[in-house]
């Protein structure tokens, strides 16, 4: 893992001008005379949910901490990097404005929430040996999430494949539980359409949701909770066992077309603020350039990988799968 010197370093001098005045940008009920700490702001899922009260409370977090007297230099400058992006945030004239200052203010909390910046400062040596074992805890969770996660999906499967009722083939069988995750994706998408067009709800197909929705009445389970786990189930098949050559080969399109608009579209978040904006714009171009080589007229739509047309190599691709396939099926 890099330094955190060297990645402030390199943030400063990104980031290096003139402060302004914060006062006005704090809610009315800041009280700049209290030492009350107010909690650690948990990392938000998107940019989108950066509302100008959320982004008013990291604020606030922010003003705190610098005014704290056991504050190592370390911290104090990343607190400052964290409070001017805040700024940058709520100060933004549009919406676009603000969801870019606000991906790298969800790439700055999620580092405070693991603590480092906010510990005295220590020495190299354990410094690095503090970091290879959070490392190690972190794979060692990473490889249990999938177990808690499949919990939910099995018994959804398991009881559906028993009781066989209405769409039951629909989570059942060889369905993978990354393709179920899709589906439901796309069938809550067309529910919320037809919520806003006014259409009437009873005439919109959603097998799957039903087959779900029928065994987790069942067995007790919270729909809300089985849906949930399907999706983070599935998402981590997916981005686990799945490359993307897989998806070609076995022609999903649009699954393959939404993986790769959205590793294209959170490099910036995802990515700590430690890599260098250098791996990120070589990577994004590289990603760009495998979505212009299996898609066509992307330019069009290009956050709206439903509406991409895959190319003529792409097709080609997953032509020769099948066939490959079906020679060995007939040579076994």
């Amino acid at each position: 893992m890099p330094s955190p010197t060297k990645s402030f370093t390199e943030l400063q001098v990104m980031r290096s001008r003139k402060r302004g005045d914060t006062t006005s940008l704090l809610p009315s009920s800041y009280d700049p005379d209290t030492d009350v700490m107010p909690e650690l702001p948990i990392c938000e899922a998107s940019p989108s949910l950066y509302t100008r009260e959320r982004l008013q409370q990291g604020l606030v977090y922010a003003e705190r901490c610098l005014k704290r007297r056991d504050i190592s230099p370390r911290s104090e400058l990343f607190m400052q990097l964290y409070k001017e992006e805040l700024k940058d945030a709520l100060k933004a004239e549009t919406m676009e404005q603000r969801e870019n200052h606000a991906m790298m203010v969800m790439a700055e909390e999620r580092l405070i929430q693991d603590k480092g910046f906010l510990r005295p400062l220590k020495s190299a040596h354990r410094a690095e040996l503090e970091d290879q074992l959070l490392q190690l805890r972190e794979l060692q969770y990473l490889k249990r999430y999938g177990d808690y996660m499949k919990i939910i999906p099995t018994r959804l499967r398991l009881h559906a494949g028993k009781h066989k009722s209405e769409n039951w083939q629909s989570i059942s069988g060889n369905n993978y539980w990354s393709r179920i995750a899709v589906t439901l994706g796309a069938e809550e998408e067309a529910r919320k359409e037809a919520v806003r067009v006014g259409a009437a709800l009873d005439k919109v197909k959603l097998p799957t949701t039903a087959a779900v929705y029928m065994a987790c009445a069942d067995l007790g389970i919270s729909e809300e909770l089985a849906l949930w786990s399907i999706q983070e189930y599935g998402t981590r098949n997916r981005e686990v066992h799945r490359d993307l050559n897989d998806l070609k080969r076995a022609g999903e399109f649009p699954l393959l077309a939404s993986i790769l608009c959205a590793d294209r579209n959170d490099l910036t978040s995802i990515f700590s603020v430690i890599n260098s904006e250098t791996d990120i714009t070589h990577l994004r171009a590289i990603i760009q350039g495998e979505i212009d080589e299996l898609y066509e007229d992307t330019s069009d739509s290009p956050n709206h990988p439903a509406a991409w047309a895959p190319s003529i190599a792409l097709r080609q691709f997953h032509k020769d799968a099948v066939q490959k396939a079906n020679q060995q099926q007939r040579r076994d």
